[in-house]
């Protein structure tokens, strides 16, 4: 729950640190001290539950390969999920339902994008980094882009019958809504590209949770699932047919629960709508296309949609 609250959290105070700065220049020296610096953060000693900004990458990313094995005592103390290698022995999805690889991806692209933004708001990278941090940041948000990708392609294709041959249950639709819109979240936070772009990712979240809910039904089990893949589909659907089909979820979910998160979701959502349909309409050559983050900073809102 903390790592999916914190996806949508995007009140911090962007203006780096001197311990920001000193931590992010830490690792681009020599190898040697990077090791021994690694090995203290292995021990898991010095993890902290509230820093929101850590970015440790490690030598050719390799905690990023989500397809490698980790470490035991790296994934015991791994509490961050800052390490996207496989654990065989992990029970996330035993527990929660949800791969520990998905939450894994989802908090190294929060980390990266909160540390990028620090970046940006200081003013530009050449006052605290030199070019060969700079690049490291760009090659782990490609390398990134790579594995949320591949995972998205190889978990969300899921069947529609279970391995009895009945109908899929309704998790399995649930997660493939929650991976694609992982591919929304990354596209949003770390390449900021026009929404345009994300429409096709739009739909198939429409697609997963439509069958979610026809799942929910022959199951007879209840609803509403998570808030947060509509979310992330939401405040990037442009097209007034998808606006609505996520809109009516999101307004189902909360009738059934009455749950905060979706009442948010869905405030933020049609706010969204508002500030870009005003934007097309009167800016087309102008600034940045407002996000879901301008609106969370205007509002000086947090949904926890976990």
């Amino acid at each position: 729950m903390r790592i999916v609250g914190e996806s949508t959290y995007v009140l911090h105070d962007y203006n780096p640190s001197a311990s920001f700065i000193e931590a992010l220049n830490h690792c681009f020296q020599p190898r040697e001290d990077m090791l021994e610096y690694d090995n203290s953060r292995r021990s898991g000693l010095d993890a902290r539950l509230d820093d929101f900004l850590l970015l440790q990458p490690r030598h050719s990313d390799s905690d990023l390969d989500i397809d490698a094995p980790k470490e035991r005592e790296v994934a015991l103390h791994d509490i961050h999920l800052e390490d996207s290698r496989r654990w065989a022995d992990t029970l996330y999805s035993e527990i929660y339902g949800i791969p520990e690889t998905w939450l894994s991806l989802v908090s190294q692209t929060t980390r990266l994008a909160n540390v990028m933004d620090t970046l940006v708001v200081s003013g530009g990278t050449k006052r605290f980094m030199n070019s060969e941090a700079w690049e490291a940041l760009q090659r782990r948000a490609t390398r990134l882009e790579n594995m949320i990708c591949s995972f998205n392609s190889d978990k969300s294709k899921g069947s529609n019958t279970d391995s009895a041959g009945g109908p899929a249950r309704p998790h399995t639709h649930m997660l493939r809504a929650l991976n694609t819109a992982l591919v929304i979240f990354f596209y949003r936070r770390i390449r900021n590209v026009h929404p345009s772009i994300l429409q096709s990712h739009v739909e198939e979240v429409i697609a997963a949770l439509k069958d979610f809910d026809t799942a929910l039904a022959q199951h007879k089990v209840p609803g509403p699932g998570t808030a947060w893949p509509a979310f992330m589909a939401g405040c990037e659907a442009m097209a007034p047919s998808k606006r609505d089909a996520l809109l009516r979820w999101v307004e189902k979910g909360g009738a059934q629960c009455g749950f905060a998160s979706f009442v948010v979701a869905k405030d933020v959502m049609t706010a969204v709508w508002k500030e870009q349909d005003g934007y097309f309409r009167f800016n087309r050559a102008g600034g940045p296309l407002p996000t879901w983050m301008d609106i969370l900073r205007q509002k000086k809102l947090w949904p926890m949609l976990s």
